[in-house]
């Protein structure tokens, strides 16, 4: 039981890690394509491209091309697509340009946001600081594993 309770903490802050590096993407963000940002959003919400489709009622092959930036998109299929991620158009659009998003290991509802430099250079040092600590913790925890994993073991050859 102890052995599940570490590994499910080891798990839960590699997936805050994870979060966490959301942030020092932002560079690479405001390059993103319509397309890529469409994607961006329906990797958030955890929507399959299938999903997509067949929400607004087109086939996968359709959705995959507007992803992919193969056809050109309408303003009202934007905002189809953008009712369906629970986001506006403009968030879209303006997505790593005007917006970014932030998700902190504490919160994990989606922040979005318009920020200054020097507010994202502040978050993203707050970030690194988490990492940081995040790191140091699973490597405190995949130890503590490590030490009861040997107890089980130990106390399997006692039986």
């Amino acid at each position: 039981m102890l052995n599940f309770i570490f590994a499910s903490s080891l798990k839960f802050l590699l997936c805050a890690i994870q979060f966490n590096f959301t942030i020092s993407k932002f560079n690479l963000l405001s390059m993103m394509n319509i397309g890529d940002k469409i994607k961006f959003f329906r990797e958030k919400k955890g929507y399959s491209q299938a999903k997509m489709a067949e929400l607004l009622n087109m086939s996968v092959q359709g959705y995959g091309n507007i992803e992919r930036n193969d056809t050109d998109i309408s303003y009202s299929r934007l905002e189809l697509i953008s009712k369906e991620l629970g986001v506006s158009p403009e968030m879209i659009v303006g997505f790593g340009e005007k917006y970014h998003f932030v998700q902190s290991s504490n919160n994990l509802n989606y922040n979005y946001q318009n920020f200054t430099d020097k507010d994202l250079a502040l978050a993203l040092e707050k970030s690194q600081q988490e990492n940081q600590f995040l790191k140091e913790k699973i490597g405190f925890l995949e130890k503590e594993i490590g030490r009861q994993q040997e107890i089980i073991e130990l106390m399997k050859k006692e039986k």
